[in-house]
Formats: structure tokens, sequence, C-alpha cells
């Protein structure tokens, strides 16, 4: 039997956000509301600036080189994850596996395979991030299939499931974002993460209004607890239940306002068409806490990390995309640390792979912000421990727009010295660039985390977890370009 529509606060929310910010964009093209598939012109798969790049700056070794890429020129497996409050988001996973997956799982290829059904993403908390990678001309073909996708479009349409890719769930996830606190996301639309947080926020709260209505009624809250206790442990072990939401009821939150949830998110964008579609996508969650301890700062960026589903972007992809956003990255994030309070966690993330926006950013924003006594990286490896991902690097080349491979700022400075012209190669930077000296070897880059496409079939994603640990007045921007050869104009 379908769930009821009739849902007690914290309401859930459709649409995805579906991953990157390929070229300064973030659309939905892993599929959501009545367009679940995408389909594309034929675009050959390579790009000789890409390739050669990526092969020199992350140093794989030949055969992981070759995953690498087969990964990235492979679609995507669809993905979505269940949303609202806890135990809703737990009662409609359990209409997906009760009711469509043992039909799908009937289904058998031309050559007598069972399809592979959808299953849960393994790292995602509570198994409420589900994918698939059964091939499209499989899914047409089979009524089963039909309603499945009639089931994701509704549940999508009223909020009980948003269309995402993988690895943009993951940001929120190391946000340790809790009841009454407040959170700033900064590049919010189209909203998917927004959503998480807000689940965040009013996690416990239907458990907490329970408690609250017992006590109002006279009830005997240990006595009903324990005449409950049987039949809540039975719902658990059929995968829902309260026995967690009662957990989260004990979580910090204001007693005073009959346990509704009393943090507040300030959902951002400056874009004003898509903060339209933010708010298209946040207003089905029913939510009042919707105006900082935490901050999301998932940015604007090339999106090289998207090419399995953005696939222009094999054709489109230029060095000269991620170094146009190279000092707009910095600051965001520099006015992001500004805004955090002392003690508080930042979460810096984007869909490309290159360094210039990763790395690079992360360290001139620290250097701006008075260096590692102000604002640290966390070391988040014992988080979602069934997440594969690489370290961040801690030294790196840079491509300019000509497709030339520089090592060091102290070569292209170098280079400019030694040319006629005195100009610096292709508008690059000094941040863009390792910093060096003992200062630099310090900071602990490493903890930054990288998901390529061939470690679990995702798409790529740089994510990094900050910590205020003192107020700062921030450092002026600086542009520093080499320097030319004396007497020779620019």
């Amino acid at each position: 039997m379908a769930p009821s529509r009739n849902k007690k606060g914290f309401r859930g929310r459709g649409g995805g956000r579906g991953g990157g910010r390929g070229g300064g964009r973030r659309d939905n093209r892993n599929g959501g509301g009545h367009r679940p598939y995408q389909t594309y012109p034929d675009v050959p798969k390579t790009n000789e600036k890409l390739e050669r790049y990526y092969n020199t700056l992350l140093g794989l070794a030949e055969d992981e080189q070759k995953e690498f890429w087969d990964a990235l020129k492979r679609e995507l497996p669809n993905s979505f994850r269940f949303c609202g409050s806890k135990g809703h988001a737990l009662a409609v996973k359990r209409l997906l596996q009760t009711r469509y997956i043992p039909e799908i799982t009937k289904i058998t290829h031309d050559d007598g395979q069972y399809v592979d059904p959808p299953k849960p993403v393994p790292w995602y908390p509570d198994n409420l991030a589900w994918w698939m990678t059964t091939p499209k001309n499989v899914i047409r073909k089979f009524p089963p299939f039909a309603a499945f996708q009639k089931f994701l479009v509704s549940e999508t349409s009223i909020g009980n499931i948003s269309r995402q890719e993988v690895v943009s769930m993951i940001p929120p996830l190391l946000m340790d974002l809790r009841p009454g606190m407040t959170a700033l996301d900064l590049c919010a639309a189209p909203g998917s993460k927004a959503a998480q947080l807000l689940e965040m926020i009013h996690r416990g709260e239907e458990a907490r209004m329970r408690k609250v209505m017992r006590s109002l009624s006279g009830e005997d809250v240990a006595e009903t607890t324990r005449q409950e206790g049987g039949g809540q442990a039975q719902e658990q072990e059929e995968g829902g239940g309260e026995e967690e939401e009662d957990e989260a009821a004990k979580l910090e939150a204001d007693p005073s306002d009959d346990g509704r949830a009393t943090g507040l998110l300030i959902a951002n964008d400056m874009d004003y068409k898509r903060s339209h579609l933010l708010i298209h996508q946040l207003k089905r969650l029913s939510s009042p806490n919707m105006i900082f301890d935490r901050i999301l700062a998932d940015v604007p960026c090339s999106g090289d990390g998207t090419l399995r589903k953005n696939v222009n972007l094999w054709k489109d992809w230029s060095p000269a995309n991620a170094m146009g956003l190279h000092v707009t990255q910095i600051r965001i994030l520099v006015r992001a640390l500004q805004m955090l309070k002392v003690g508080g966690r930042l979460v810096y993330s984007t869909c490309s792979m290159n360094p210039i926006e990763n790395e690079a950013v992360v360290a001139a924003a620290i250097d701006r912000c008075r260096g590692p006594a102000h604002v640290e990286i966390l070391d988040c490896s014992d988080q979602l421990p069934l997440l594969k991902r690489r370290p961040g690097l801690k030294k790196w080349q840079v491509m300019d727009k000509a497709g030339r491979i520089w090592n060091s700022w102290k070569e292209v400075q170098e280079h400019v010295q030694a040319t006629d012209d005195g100009v610096t190669p292709s508008r690059l930077v000094e941040s863009m660039f390792p910093r060096e000296g003992d200062a630099a070897e310090d900071l602990p880059l490493d903890r930054c985390m990288r998901v390529y496409g061939h470690l679990q079939d995702t798409g790529g994603f740089f994510i990094t977890v900050l910590h205020k640990k003192a107020e700062f007045k921030a450092k002026p921007e600086e542009k520093k370009t080499a320097e030319p050869v004396s007497g020779v104009k620019r």
C-alpha cells in the first residue's frame, strides 16, 4: 500500500541537482521531473589537451589511467535519493523494495541473464540513496520498468524523491549540521544540497513533537515507550521504525518551541533565473526554517568532473574555463570564511578535477585568511568509510590556454624574463600554483578529498572541510603576474 501523502511537519522534496556546475551552470542532466532520461547527439569523447593534462597531472599507473578514461566515457548510472523526514523516507523506500524491485528482478535479457535492479549506494547513510545501471534499451522494452519510471516521476513531483547525482550528495553529509544550527548554502540553485541541509536541521522533529504531545496529554512517556518498544523493533527490522528518530529527538534543539526545529538555512544564489528554480525546489519542503554555524560553498566551476553527463564538454573543454573562475572561487571562499562563526565548519566543493579550482583555491583562501592558525583543513577520512576517494594534491601543474604545462610559478617568471614580449602566458597568476616554502609544506592539502569516476562508477568531485579556529582580518586581494624584463612594455 502506498504511503500516505498527509505528512506531519517536514516534507521531502523533488527535483535533482544533478551534480556539477559545468561551464558555470548546474543543469539537472541526471534526470528529473518528467524527463528521466536525457538523449544527446553523438559527440566524439576525446580531447587532446584534456587527456594530456590529466595524464600528466594525476600520475595514474597505465592500467588505472585506462580505467579513469573508460569510466568518463560511459554514461552515468541513474541515481535518486529518498528525502524528507527519516521515517517517511524509509516508508517510500520500502514501497520500492516491496512493490517494484521484485518485478524488475524477474526480467531477463535475450541471453537469459537477469537484469540488475536498482541498488542502494553503499556509502550513503541508511541506504536512502539508490542507483541503477540497466541499459536504456532494456528499460524501454519491459513493462515493470515503465511502472518503476512512473513511480519515480510521481514521487519526485510530490517531493518524496530527489533525482540527484550521487557525488553531489557528499558535501552535505560532511557538514555535521544539527538541529538548532544556522547554515548558509552560498551557491544553492537548483536546491538538491540545500534540501539535504534542511532535512538535517529538521532531524528528529517529529519524534520531539510526539514527546511534547504525550507530555501535554499527561501520558506517561516512559510507559508509552516501553509499550511501543516491540512494535518499533519490528518496524526497525523491516527498514523503518522510529527508534533512530527518537534518538534524534535528544539532539540539541530549543525545547521552548514545542519540539519544532529552530535552526535556520539561508539558501542563496546570484543567478536570478536559477534562484527561481531554487524556490521551486525548496517550496515543496513546507519548511519555515529558510532564512551560521555551517556553510556550504559548492561553487561555480568549469565542471570537467561532469564529462559523463555533459558530453559537450569533450569538445568544449579548455584550460581557460578553469582559469577564468579561479579568482572568483577564492573570493567566494574567503567571504564565506569571514561569515562563518569561530568554531564553525565550512564545506567547499566543486565538480571539477582541476587543482587550480580546488587545492589552489583552498590554499589561497587560507593564506588570505591569515593561515592555518585561523582556518584549518579537517581530516574527514573516517567519515563515509565506504566512499572510495583519493587525497588532495600537494603538488600539481597548470596548463595555460595554449596547452603548455607549467610546473611552478618560478618557471613562468623565468619564461617571461627570457621572452621578448614580457607577457605572462594566458592569464596565469601566482595563486594557481602550489605554494612554496615551509608554510606551504605544512598545509595538509592531502586532507582534501578527490572522487574520480572509475573508483565507484560516479562523476568527478572535489570536497574540502574547513574549520574556523579564530577571527581574522582578511588580507587584501592580490593578483600577482610575472614581472617582464626591465624596460619591456606589457
